[in-house]
């Protein structure tokens, strides 16, 4: 992925800066960042977005297309990381992940730091693969 983001309008709303559903002190910038990943010899065209919440004001001067620096990381967790949150689905099955037997969660997250990675769960491996000899 590249090191820069823009700023999009909500998807619901249509609006570069929305205020939050919960508490009317706060609002959100939705960022998109779209990129190719690389896994085991194959390319994939990948987009991804996320959103950026503030106390009201402080995305006052923000607008549609903008670059940010930085990146969006996937993080996946075994508990939901927010209220409602649903587990991540196959996309030719429509089946819950699951990772030895638990269900996943993933969401996207904005950050500055162009050296943060995805933290992606993943099956364990087997002991005896898992030491290396040098």
């Amino acid at each position: 992925m590249k090191n820069s983001v823009k700023v999009a309008t909500h998807p619901e709303t249509g609006s570069v800066v929305t205020e939050t559903k919960n508490n009317k002190d706060y609002e959100t910038i939705r960022v998109e960042q779209n990129g190719i990943q690389f896994n085991g010899g194959f390319a994939n065209a990948q987009k991804r977005s996320a959103f950026i919440t503030a106390k009201k004001g402080t995305f006052s001067c923000f607008s549609a297309g903008q670059d940010l620096p930085g990146q969006i990381i996937a993080k996946e967790t075994r508990q939901p990381q927010y209220e409602g949150h649903s587990p991540k689905i196959n996309p030719k099955t429509k089946d819950e992940v699951l990772v030895a037997g638990a269900k996943v969660y993933l969401k996207f997250e904005y950050t500055e730091d162009s050296r943060a990675v995805d933290i992606l769960i993943r099956a364990a491996v087997a002991p005896q693969l898992e030491k290396v000899v040098l």
